[in-house]
């Protein structure tokens, strides 16, 4: 989310897969939340990636043809938004797992599948950074062992079937050659008390072991073993480690985060606390750390229109640093965007900024719209994306305003085609004879176009608009007053 500021839930070209993706549960991860939304991964609770497509592309049906200019417009276009977004998603999710593969046989457990599922995606394409999966059972107040022998019973039963997964994962890692890119964690939402309760099973806990798999790890045993003996309460005495401190330097020591990054999640506490358990070769440099300093710190994005011909766009900034300008950009399906407009922005300024658009020719129907955020280097940031729906019957006839008219009036035209159209606008005194005329292109969506009345004398005409042998409108009454 930090490195992709206001994109969580929006695939774009920048990041055109999901910032994570979560497998073996059907019930989104806590820890996929962000501090504004709960978009920023996708959760595929089995290994159909074709069905996941299937179903999503059946849910829900058609959208409104009219979002309100309320809360609850907001919260409908909010929804319309992410179901937009989990439909481009399911889309690209199944074209990097057909284009992946898998290169070993994986063990028939739960675990492997999802392990299996994310090598193909790896190796067909997929951006994602974070992978989540899960293997449960480990809830083990009873019957953790069979007649108190450690290496007999469930839980023995549940570290083997982790083996043999991670050991498939990292053999086809190694054969697809994605080895020295994949690091992976184990943690537990909970840890387990070290003394048995009298059901060979051990109760709920502080603390617990987390396993690193992968070629970038440093091998071995980070920490002493516990003392058993020394138990306060059953809990064991002054844990070596905080959980935090391992995310921290796999974050930084793995990935790049910077400290700012690390700030912004909550664990820049841990900085100077991190752990010998990347190898020295792989370690990321401080020179490398991903540092994005945000262009603009955008505190709002709107677009609506209050008339139904002309779509109005206002946002606002708290702060910008060398940022160059903002990209208005639209598009009619969520995925293909193209500019229509620029603003120059302030520059650099600590102060709060607000700036103001029209999109005076917008497209008929349920628009896209979002802002690029464009630095003075050519680096950019996304908005999150807005929609605004035009409705046909809102567009209405071909009308001129104003009228009466003295210098110029304004033609307004709606284009439905889809193409745009070479027409021509006469201007037709009553007795039928042609005093004016001009070329125009008509754009599709909507069409504002002057007309100049000089050298017109007063009096009552018509304007007519046609494409080819087609016209456009009928015959318009227009009031030239001088």
């Amino acid at each position: 989310d930090y490195t992709y500021p206001g994109m969580a839930g929006n695939p774009t070209d920048l990041m055109p897969d999901p910032l994570g993706i979560q497998l073996g549960d059907s019930k989104p991860s806590l820890g996929f939340h962000t501090a504004g939304e709960h978009a920023a991964a996708i959760n595929l609770s089995g290994q159909d990636l074709e069905g996941f497509f299937s179903v999503v592309s059946e849910l829900g049906g058609l959208a409104p043809t009219n979002i309100p200019n309320t809360e609850f417009g907001n919260e409908i276009e909010y929804i319309m938004n992410i179901q937009n977004s989990v439909s481009n998603y399911a889309e690209r999710i199944t074209q990097v797992f057909n284009a992946g593969q898998n290169a070993v046989t994986y063990p028939d457990v739960k675990l492997a599948d999802q392990l299996k599922t994310v090598a193909r995606l790896m190796s067909g394409g997929c951006k994602t950074k974070v992978y989540l999966v899960k293997h449960t059972g480990f809830d083990t107040h009873a019957g953790q062992t069979e007649s108190n022998t450690p290496h007999i019973g469930r839980h023995a039963d549940l570290l083997n079937q982790l083996s043999e997964s991670v050991k498939a994962f990292m053999d086809d890692l190694q054969q697809l050659g994605l080895q020295e890119r994949v690091l992976t964690a184990t943690f537990s939402e909970f840890g387990r008390k070290p003394t048995e309760n009298g059901n060979l099973g051990t109760d709920h806990g502080e603390q617990a072991p987390m396993f690193l798999f992968g070629q970038g790890v440093q091998a071995g045993v980070t920490g002493t073993n516990v003392d058993l003996l020394n138990l306060n309460r059953d809990q064991l005495q002054n844990p070596q480690y905080d959980y935090r401190q391992v995310f921290t330097t796999i974050l930084q020591d793995w990935l790049g985060a910077s400290n700012d990054a690390l700030d912004a999640a909550y664990f820049s506490p841990y900085i100077g606390q991190k752990l010998p358990i990347i190898a020295a070769a792989s370690i990321v440099p401080p020179e490398c750390y991903e540092f994005v300093p945000l262009p603009a710190v955008l505190t709002y994005f709107d677009a609506y229109t209050t008339d139904g011909e002309v779509v109005e766009l206002e946002w606002g900034t708290s702060s910008e640093l060398n940022l160059e300008r903002f990209d208005i950009e639209r598009s009619a399906d969520g995925k293909s965007f193209k500019p229509i407009d620029s603003v120059p922005a302030a520059g650099s300024a600590e102060s709060t900024e607000v700036y103001y658009a029209l999109d005076e020719s917008p497209l008929s129907g349920l628009s896209y719209y979002r802002l690029k955020q464009v630095d003075y280097d050519g680096s950019f940031q996304y908005s999150e994306v807005r929609t605004v729906e035009i409705k046909s019957k809102d567009m209405g006839q071909a009308r001129l305003y104003p009228n009466p008219a003295v210098a110029q009036t304004q033609l307004t035209l709606a284009n439905e085609s889809g193409n745009i159209l070479e027409a021509t606008i006469q201007v037709l005194s009553v007795d039928g004879r042609l005093v004016q005329q001009q070329a125009v292109r008509v754009q599709n969506g909507f069409n504002k176009i002057p007309i100049s009345l000089e050298g017109l004398l007063g009096g009552q005409y018509f304007v007519k608009i046609t494409a080819g042998y087609q016209s456009l409108s009928e015959a318009i009454p227009l009031i030239v007053r001088k």
